[in-house]
Parts: structure tokens; C-alpha cells; sequence
């Protein structure tokens, strides 16, 4: 039978131990002792989106000088539906990260969060840049058929997994104001 002193090694060797699996779990992105949001906006007063596609295609530009929103070109602007917008600006008013996944910039491009890859979407009100974030690639659980999205602020290391739903909706927004243009 173990003494008083030998319990007392064993229980310090287990919170050593246990310390130890926390620290290598956190930092492959497994652990998060805490849920936190990853973004958030005062919709309200977004007044001008820029959504760039970081595989070089068109940047979309957006400007709301009064009520209504317009897509900008280079020569012309065409009016946008406010639901179109409205689906996006709904989607980065809150955005919960569900897992860190890693702040080391050398894993940015296997989530799809570098300036060459995924979108990259900057919010502006009032002159004041409101949200600056890269949208990255997208997983898909097909055993809970959960869709999920890697975003990261443009001034953060930190990498989150978060809810699919922002992916989709900087997809329509980019989709519906490409095919405005073209007409």
C-alpha cells in the first residue's frame, strides 16, 4: 500500500500528465477551453464591402451611398437587391468560433486563409474599416452533415472553424453581383 507521500507523487504526476495532453491537443487545434466570437459587425453601419477572390479573379466592390447598394466597375455601377447584401452583412454580424484551429501563420494556406487563398472581405462604415477577414476553405462532416468555414481577421494569427454558412453567403453575394454585371 502506498503512503501518504506516494499518493501525493502519484496525483502530482497525473495533473502533470494531464497538463501535458492539454498543451499537445491545443496546439494541434483539438482544444478549445473556450468559445469565442471570431467576428462581428455593426451591420448598420456598413456603408462599402470589397469581397477579393485570392485565386485572382474579379474583386467585387459594393457602396451604399444612399439607400440602396450598387455594384462597382471600373466605368459603371449597377444596383444590387438589398437581399443579396442583406444575406451577407446577416452572415458577418456574428460569427462564433467553434475551434482555434492554429495561430501559426505557416498553416494559413492549408485552412485557406492567406492572400492566396480563399476571399478576402473588407468592411468599411463611415470611413472606418469595420471588418477585414480572409473566408477560407470549407469542410464538410458528412457523418453529422455539418459544414464548416476557416476564417482568420487580417490582423490575427488565429485560425477558426466556424459555421459553413459565411462561405455560402460571400459565394451568393459574389454570384449574383457577377451576374449583374454581365447583363
Amino acid at each position: 500500500m502506498l503512503s501518504k507521500r506516494g499518493w501525493l507523487f502519484v496525483a502530482v504526476l497525473a495533473l502533470l500528465l494531464a497538463a501535458c495532453v492539454a498543451v499537445v491537443l491545443r496546439e494541434r487545434g483539438s482544444y478549445d477551453t473556450t468559445r469565442r466570437v471570431a467576428l462581428a459587425v455593426d451591420t448598420a453601419q456598413v456603408d462599402y464591402l470589397c469581397i477579393g477572390a485570392a485565386d485572382g479573379g474579379a474583386t467585387i466592390k459594393l457602396c451604399k451611398p444612399s439607400n440602396h447598394w450598387l455594384a462597382i466597375t471600373s466605368s459603371d455601377s449597377v444596383a444590387v437587391a438589398d437581399a443579396v447584401v442583406g444575406e451577407l452583412l446577416a452572415a458577418i454580424s456574428s460569427v462564433e468560433a467553434e475551434r482555434l484551429m492554429t495561430n501559426n501563420e505557416s498553416q494559413w494556406s492549408q485552412y485557406g486563409v492567406s492572400a492566396a487563398g480563399g476571399s478576402r472581405v473588407l468592411a468599411r462604415g463611415n470611413g472606418r474599416v469595420l471588418a477585414d477577414f480572409y473566408c477560407g476553405n470549407v469542410d464538410f462532416d458528412a457523418s453529422t452533415r455539418q459544414l464548416w468555414t476557416y476564417v482568420r481577421n487580417d490582423s490575427e494569427s488565429a485560425v477558426y472553424k466556424t459555421d459553413g454558412y459565411l462561405n455560402l453567403a460571400i459565394t451568393r453575394c459574389v454570384e449574383a453581383c457577377k451576374k449583374l454585371m454581365q447583363d
